[in-house]
């Protein structure tokens, strides 16, 4: 169909925002070509030279419930900036009459997407199998959750405990390396590495890195940039392919359809304002500079079993632990189960 400028992104499937890209014809001189992917010319009319949809994360998974059945539920979901979130990409419509969403979304597994979306916003994923319901909310907010259990009479008094020596944080993506703009990484898309201090002086780095990126904003004009080819007839290297990245659509703003990667007081980056570390990894970070792990034994009803959940925090002997893994042995009949579980302290 005919793109719109304004595509509401509640509803709709894909928009189309102005980017700026001087290479995504490689060395190729294409008539018409501006150097900008989806040049917006006026009132819903955009140039017909290197136009490519950019489909909506949520409708992405609104198609994935629709083949499987499962649905995505939770705070991720509920956030009505991160409604907003498209995934970009080089797959252009020139010598095309019709979209095919496959030329459009990433090169991962659905499975990959939702495992790199997690280690981007730190999410907390619970799968309920039978009801086929995933919950994607935020980490730090389950932490910081008065939801515990009393453990403390089902608890063998013995434990192993030892330090966690992986006690900073090493966050980062996987930059596109075809993308000129990142050579070499510029600031706002280094890694962040948590500050050595004397708590956590000595450990090591638990890495985190998310295939998924985003892309810089020209500071001038306001519009997402890079340089690297695209997808083309037009274009020689024609399987050029974009690692995942993603932008927060705005609509028009000031007379352009505009995508970036920072919309109110949401960020893709690891660094600035309202950057990913302190909007969604501090509680997280300040947890694992200051825990150790208790492995224990604790005996278990299957109602226990039943009722349990990892986002619940458990209670023992004036201490609230975080369950890291359960191992039960099962057998039939059981009115206790003795359960080994690692509990990280919180």
């Amino acid at each position: 169909g005919v793109p719109v400028a304004g595509a509401n992104h509640l509803t709709e499937r894909y928009c189309y925002p102005t980017i700026q890209n001087s290479g995504f014809y490689g060395n190729q001189a294409v008539a018409g070509f501006t150097g900008l992917v989806n040049e917006y010319l006026s009132t819903n009319t955009y140039n017909t030279v290197g136009r490519v949809p950019m489909p909506f994360l949520k409708w992405v998974f609104s198609q994935f419930s629709a083949l499987t059945g499962w649905s995505f539920v939770g705070q991720f979901w509920q956030d009505p900036a991160l409604a907003r979130l498209i995934l970009y990409n080089l797959f252009s419509l020139d010598g095309l009459t019709q979209i095919n969403a496959n030329n459009h979304l990433p090169n991962l597994t659905f499975p990959n997407l939702l495992i790199d979306l997690r280690k981007l916003f730190n999410l907390y994923l619970e799968f309920d199998v039978r009801r086929k319901v995933c919950t994607m909310d935020f980490a730090d907010d389950v932490l910081a959750s008065a939801d515990i259990v009393d453990w403390t009479d089902k608890a063998h008094p013995d434990h192993v405990k030892a330090p966690d020596l992986a006690n900073r944080l090493e966050l980062s993506y996987a930059i596109d390396s075809n993308d000129e703009l990142l050579k070499p990484i510029p600031a706002p898309m280094d890694k962040y590495t948590t500050a050595e201090t004397t708590i956590n002086e000595g450990g090591s780095l638990t890495s985190i890195q998310s295939r998924i990126s985003t892309l810089l904003t020209d500071p001038a004009t306001g519009r997402a940039k890079t340089q690297q080819p695209g997808i083309s007839p037009n274009n020689k290297e024609s399987k050029n392919e974009s690692s995942p990245r993603l932008l927060f659509w705005h609509g028009v703003v000031g007379g352009q359809p505009l995508a970036t990667n920072k919309y109110g007081n949401r960020s893709l980056l690891w660094s600035g304002a309202n950057n990913l570390v302190d909007q969604r990894y501090r509680r997280f970070e300040a947890f694992k500079g200051d825990t150790f792990t208790v492995t224990k034994l604790v005996y278990l009803t299957p109602a226990d079993l039943a009722i349990f959940s990892f986002r619940k925090k458990v209670h023992i002997k004036g201490v609230n632990y975080v369950v890291g893994s359960m191992k039960s042995v099962l057998g039939h009949s059981q009115n206790v189960i003795p359960t080994e579980v690692v509990l990280w302290r919180c």
